[in-house]
């Protein structure tokens, strides 16, 4: 078998949570036969790595459309038409038609594509080959993830998002058309099953736990630490919007209750805004690209999770209860694990609500009850072996609508 895997980024090196999981698919697929990489040019990383990949294939992107809606209502009205919404501006013809002429030279078994964002070409494939596409949508786009990623507008540009809006929850159902629809929770399928006829294609491939190597002599002295950890890709405005919004709001308030305690924001690429806020309280230290993450968790007490919209990959969670640390969350931020408050990790909405939290994690039994309730949780759902499972069961129906007899593979 041989398997396309379409993806915004270059993959490597693992250090953030899309890499991860798009890595994760490349091992499992390599157990079927050869894997190839299609990812945009301009994230292809300076010095060459050592890779896993048959054949890499770097695709040119109009990146002066790629970050903004259309500038007229005219070409918004043809992009109604065209189902184009700004997210694939950056699409031109000639990028879609080098990628069907790779795929047809190719002739590949599986094109997993990671992101909505990348099946813009994919729709207009003949249909043998939209029958072999495996869609991860990862993270729905909502209209407050929207806005999130592109500033909320005023005036005659706030018409345009409104429109834009409509063009891409026409396109998300234009790819719910294509093979299999992948999706990290059961609550994401569920949703996106209402907006379908066809749900029979649409499955659930949850995150797994990171590969990391934890010392066993830190997993248990969580409980005598003073500090809060964030950790995410700060350059995704959910992540760097959520953190300023604890800062301002919850950890600048909890002085009172708490004068030692202190918080550490792990991340890549932060912007100004979360830059000066951290230098302007000696109790915050900011950690950028850090090589490993593990010892951060190490001298944490708690992980909190502030996120207001979107979701990620939900690595932060997983992280947390592979390294025994507890978790303070928004809803949002745990949204599709099904964890309970209490058992599991712990829900927080505002300033009282986080303080109340915080002093139920003083008590050492409440402490060591809700690490052990998600270690176990994570070490026993959110594996290589479930990851697995799921994507072959996915294998085995494309193998049987498409009548592709080279599918073969180890399923463990």
């Amino acid at each position: 078998m041989k398997t396309l895997i379409i993806s915004v980024d270059y993959p490597l090196p693992e250090d953030r949570g899309n890499r991860m999981r798009t890595m994760h698919f490349v091992r499992c697929l390599r157990r079927y036969g050869d894997v190839d990489l299609m990812c945009y040019k301009s994230h292809v990383p300076d010095q060459p790595l050592d890779t896993p990949f048959r054949k890499e294939f770097y695709i040119e992107l109009n990146t002066d459309n790629s970050n903004s809606p259309s500038n007229t209502l005219q070409q918004l009205s043809k992009k109604f038409i065209e189902c184009k919404p700004w997210i694939v501006n950056s699409y031109t013809d000639s990028t879609v038609k080098q990628v069907h002429s790779i795929i047809a030279e190719e002739n590949y078994d599986i094109i997993l594509c990671r992101y909505s964002v990348n099946a813009y070409p994919l729709l207009s494939l003949p249909e043998m080959y939209k029958k072999r596409v495996i869609l991860d949508i990862d993270d729905l786009m909502s209209g407050e993830l929207y806005d999130a990623l592109n500033g909320k507008k005023s005036g005659f540009k706030k018409i345009k998002v409104f429109i834009d809006k409509i063009i891409y929850r026409k396109y998300q159902k234009r790819c719910l058309e294509l093979g299999s629809i992948v999706f990290c929770s059961e609550q994401d399928r569920f949703i996106m099953s209402n907006k379908s006829t066809t749900v029979t294609n649409m499955y659930v491939v949850p995150n797994i736990i990171p590969n990391y190597s934890v010392n066993n002599c830190y997993k248990y002295d969580g409980k005598y630490n003073k500090n809060l950890l964030f950790v995410g890709n700060l350059a995704y405005k959910p992540n760097e919007q959520g953190i300023i919004w604890f800062i301002n709001e919850i950890f600048k308030n909890i002085k009172e209750q708490f004068p030692d305690i202190k918080l550490t924001v792990v991340g890549r690429k932060p912007g100004d805004e979360l830059k000066n806020l951290c230098l302007s309280d000696p109790m915050i230290e900011l950690i950028e690209n850090p090589p490993d993450v593990v010892p951060y968790f190490e001298q944490c007490l708690a992980v909190v999770v502030p996120l207001l919209v979107g979701g990620g990959t939900r690595i932060k969670i997983l992280e947390a209860g592979c390294c025994r640390r507890p978790v303070i969350t928004t809803l949002q931020g745990a949204y599709g694990l099904n964890l309970i408050e209490y058992k599991d990790l712990l829900y927080f909405e505002n300033l009282t609500t986080f303080v109340d939290r915080l002093r139920w994690l003083n008590v050492d039994a409440n402490y060591d009850y809700l690490v052990d309730n998600l270690a176990h949780i994570v070490e026993s759902n959110y594996t290589e072996s479930a990851f697995v499972r799921a994507v072959s069961t996915i294998i085995d129906n494309i193998k049987q609508t498409t009548k592709i007899d080279n599918i073969t593979g180890v399923h463990k």
